[in-house]
């Protein structure tokens, strides 16, 4: 194995060790700014705007999108079984959302303490993460 092979074996050693995700840069046209690059200003992104792990309360789910679209977010426990539904609805692109989750499920109760993830579906753009709830 020469020098060229053994860097590529340990690139994708280190990148699959630190579960690393090389993507490749936007390209740059001529008249853009690679600072502040005009039009794309908001891109999709998912976040917990609340403390995690969630004692009491309630979890304030934060998305953006880059263009407007119906958005599913949703909450399932670890194995996989829906908890609730929180959103099913169109949403505007370039503006902040903020979802509220009350630690209730679709009739009411409240949810036990446990992980549970927030999985956002819209027709082009999946995300989810991972929530720890701890009750009383």
């Amino acid at each position: 194995m020469g020098p060229t092979g053994r860097r590529a074996y340990l690139f994708k050693s280190l990148t699959a060790s630190m579960s690393l995700d090389c993507l490749p840069a936007l390209p740059v046209g001529v008249g853009d700014d690679p600072v502040n690059l005009a039009g794309s200003a908001f891109v999709n992104q998912l976040k917990l705007g609340s403390s995690n792990p969630m004692r009491s309360g309630a979890a304030r789910i934060v998305f953006g999108l880059a263009r407007s679209e119906r958005v599913e977010v949703r909450i399932y426990d670890v194995t996989g079984r829906l908890v609730k539904k929180v959103a099913d609805r169109p949403f505007v692109a370039g503006a902040e959302h903020v979802l509220i989750w009350d630690g209730t499920n679709d009739a009411g109760e409240r949810v036990r303490s446990g992980v549970y993830f927030y999985r956002l579906e819209t027709p082009t753009w999946t995300s989810q993460k991972k929530l720890t709830l701890l009750t009383n």
